[in-house]
């Protein structure tokens, strides 16, 4: 079986569709169908018969025509079809209606380029027919010499050859970009939504359980009090009395009478013994549980520090944003706060488990700094803002120099920042550290306040204590810096953006 395209009658075509038929025209595959409720003069569905199309309607675009004929074609054809609809005459809809193989897409993109706002045809002002005829040649020009220019808007997916949209290389380009572009945002979106899901449940975990600690924690007062009273007995049990329920005693710290019960059957000493006893077994839980409990704080900290590199990724813009959140979910699996996704490498299974691998020491190359948040100061230093916690590790223990600048929000989880100084082999001026120490405080969790106190430290004054999980340093000596998140230059960017 062999497979032909014929071409529609005429020269242009407005609408394409792939169909595979027999000799006999009996449809076997369609890649577009269309049925009656679509199309009532043609239908192309499978198991269908194929019809040739219809002769198009309309003059054939020809780019010696003049102005004169051409705006009369299209403003009659406006009218024409708004005496037949009802609707008002507009402009785009006028130029599909008079000219074989112009979309609505193409029509409205014409108008775009030309500026022409005014759709309908009547009121429409002189210079903007003219601008839309200067349109209209051009885009007749570039068919006439195949001289396309192929953009795409990678946000919305639109595309054009007329060069109003950014330029690609080619057409495939183009779609490959785009592709790429639509498939790392779904995968974005749906490795977000699971984050999300894991970090809520992680953090609502650890809280209750330090809530709980801290519950427990009470027995530490209730193992003082008791002793005190046992102690408060013992002193005073010459004044016990076969027969007694309870014995007057004073309290050294008020200097108060406090009544102690003594249980029926039982003497002041047995009942002092008790007392020590309870206050023993209380002070062992104690024991016990401060260590949980500053296990279980730390947990906690480290769980922010996670959520708020998760949170400062809040939509897809480029690859990287989808290897942070990769990067987030790795850091969760070696936690164990999750599973190893299943279409994993054994290589990646085995890195989040905590398994030794090459050791690799960061160059100068651009290879070293791929994937950090990267930005310019006023004096021309590169400041690199790590995006997780992994991250964070690469740049303050293998990236950062003596001579660079470290910041990282006080108090809070943040990011951990870099000022490169140690390049240029000058010190960073007053105006860079603020620079610096404003974008610490927006790649935080301070970032919605007025001001944000910043630690800065030199690398050399920075150690990871041993085992400890990504991104947690101690610094031996440090300054404090106020920051303003709201005049960083990310702040700025952010604004740009969405404006």
């Amino acid at each position: 079986m062999g497979a032909s395209c014929a071409a529609q009658p005429g020269q242009t075509a407005r609408y394409s569709n792939v169909v595979l038929a027999e000799p006999s025209g009996n449809i076997l595959l369609c890649a577009y169908q269309v049925g009656s409720r679509m199309s009532s003069a043609r239908q192309l569905q499978t198991g269908g018969t194929y019809q040739l199309p219809p002769q198009p309607q309309g003059i054939e675009p020809d780019l010696s025509e003049s102005f004169d004929s051409w705006q009369q074609n299209i403003t009659q054809a406006a009218q024409m079809l708004s005496g037949q609809t009802g609707q008002p005459a507009l402009l785009h809809k006028g130029m599909v209606r008079a000219y074989q193989g112009v979309s609505p897409a193409l029509s409205q993109e014409i108008c775009a380029l030309a500026a022409v706002f005014s759709q309908d045809p009547v009121n429409t002002p002189a210079h903007e027919w003219q601008d839309l005829y200067k349109q209209w040649q051009n885009w007749l020009t570039r068919l006439q010499d195949g001289n396309f220019a192929p953009g795409v808007d990678l946000d919305t997916g639109r595309y054009s050859v007329l060069g109003s949209l950014p330029h690609v290389s080619s057409v495939h380009g183009a779609m490959h970009d785009y592709h790429t572009q639509s498939e790392g945002s779904e995968q974005f979106k749906q490795l977000q939504q699971q984050l999300s899901t894991v970090l809520t449940r992680a953090l609502h975990k650890i809280r209750s359980k330090i809530a709980n600690f801290e519950k427990q924690m009470g027995s530490t007062e209730e193992s003082q009090a008791l002793q005190k009273q046992a102690d408060m007995l013992t002193a005073s049990i010459y004044r016990w009395q076969p027969g007694m329920t309870a014995l007057d005693v004073e309290d050294w710290d008020t200097g108060k009478s406090v009544s102690i019960p003594v249980q029926t059957g039982k003497t002041a000493v047995e009942v002092a013994e008790g007392l020590y006893k309870q206050a023993r077994k209380r002070r062992r839980a104690g024991d016990t549980i401060i260590p949980l409990l500053e296990t279980a704080n730390a947990d906690l900290a480290y769980l922010q520090e996670v959520e708020d590199a998760f949170c400062q990724v809040s939509e897809y813009k480029e690859a990287d944003d989808l290897e942070t959140l990769r990067g987030i979910q790795w850091e969760l699996v070696a936690g164990k706060y999750m599973r190893a996704p299943s279409d994993a490498s054994l290589e990646d299974k085995g890195r989040a488990k905590g398994k030794k691998g090459s050791k690799r020491k960061a160059g100068e190359g651009a290879s070293a700094l791929q994937g950090f948040r990267k930005y310019t100061s006023p004096a021309g230093l590169q400041v690199l803002v790590g995006r997780n916690n992994k991250q964070n590790d690469e740049l303050t223990n293998r990236v950062a120099k003596a001579g660079d600048v470290w910041m990282h929000a006080r108090g809070c989880p943040g990011a951990h920042v870099l000022l490169r100084a140690s390049v240029t082999n000058r010190d960073a001026s007053d105006q860079d550290l603020q620079f610096a120490a404003d974008l610490a405080a927006w790649h935080s969790k301070g970032k919605g306040e007025g001001k944000c106190p910043v630690i800065m430290a030199s690398p050399t004054d920075i150690k990871k204590p041993k085992g400890a999980p990504p991104g947690k340093v101690l610094v031996s000596k440090e300054k404090t810096i106020m920051g303003r998140p709201d005049r960083s230059i990310a702040k700025q960017q952010e604004q740009l953006e969405h404006s």
